[in-house]
């Protein structure tokens, strides 16, 4: 059984396309556009597939780089971190993670959404100074300045950046045995429009950060869309919004049955959401269990 992700897209066209995936609630028809917030066979959904990358692990460790004929490839072979551009004639391309040898795979993360880099001239370092940045290594000097991912005080001398087999794309400090001592940036922290198991949906309420999906801007075009799927922590639901205005709300979840109201009540599913509320965060998440499927009656 293969895993699943939850995911929000947004759909201006291609509408035939649903009849491949496993919808969570009913769509909302504006105009042409559809709105899904759906589970979604992390084996679907279509993307250019370039040349085949050069597997280099999954470790970027300081000086290291990854370009774009080049991939990390996460421990087990579930997850993959590289570059790709929009379509075989596109002169842009995007940092995407998405499942490994999965042809069509989804692209559940993308790390430069606002800036696209110039194909193929886009790189991911992490410099002497502990940083993690995308560049543009253009010979003739044109490009954007450098993207800045995270960082790490100077300080710290055994730094690294790890793709994880949930998806999750790490910049960690080691200890001298090779396990975390601390992390200091995540892409889990940054969700595209898809929920990956152990994700979060929510606010930080040590630094106001929230977290929350947002739509592409069309099927093919990663900027952020005009709809956003987030968790209200005061009605303790999921919300679908668009400028502010709600368009879909997930209805109580409960414990008892591991659902919410208005998504699929009669399915069964095979992963657990849980819902954490304290003084530093309040979030929505789920784990995965023997795949993580969701099955209707």
């Amino acid at each position: 059984m293969v895993n699943v992700m939850i995911m929000f897209a947004g759909f201006q066209e291609h509408q035939e396309k649903a009849k491949h995936l496993l919808i969570i609630n009913h769509g909302f028809r504006f105009g042409q556009l559809l709105i899904f917030f759906l589970i979604i066979l992390s084996s679907l959904w279509n993307c250019h597939v370039a040349a085949a990358a050069d597997n280099i692990g999954d470790t970027l460790k300081i000086g290291d780089t990854l370009n774009s004929s080049s991939a990390l490839v996460s421990t087990t072979g579930k997850f993959t971190l590289l570059f790709l551009p929009l379509s075989s004639s596109s002169n842009y391309s995007y940092l995407y993670i998405r499942r490994y040898n999965v042809s069509g795979a989804n692209r559940a993360w993308v790390g430069n959404r606002d800036s696209p880099v110039l194909y193929p001239f886009g790189v991911l370092t992490l410099d002497s100074n502990n940083t993690l940045k995308i560049i543009t290594n253009n010979d003739s000097g044109g490009g954007d300045p450098p993207m800045v991912l995270g960082s790490v005080p100077k300080s710290s001398s055994n730094v690294a950046a790890t793709l994880l087999d949930s998806g999750n794309f790490i910049l960690q400090e080691l200890n001298s045995d090779g396990s975390t001592k601390q992390v200091w940036w995540q892409s889990f922290d940054y969700p595209a429009d898809t929920f990956l198991p152990g994700m979060k949906l929510g606010v930080n309420r040590s630094n106001g950060h929230i977290w929350s999906l947002t739509s592409w801007t069309s099927v093919n075009y990663p900027p952020p869309g005009p709809f956003i799927l987030d968790w209200d922590p005061t009605a303790r639901q999921l919300e679908i919004r668009r400028e502010g205005v709600v368009y879909w709300r997930s209805g109580n979840y409960s414990a008892t049955n591991n659902r919410f109201q208005n998504i699929l009540p009669s399915a069964k599913v095979s992963y657990k959401f849980s819902i954490v509320s304290n003084e530093n965060e309040d979030y929505l998440t789920y784990t995965s269990e023997e795949g993580g499927a969701y099955e209707l009656p």
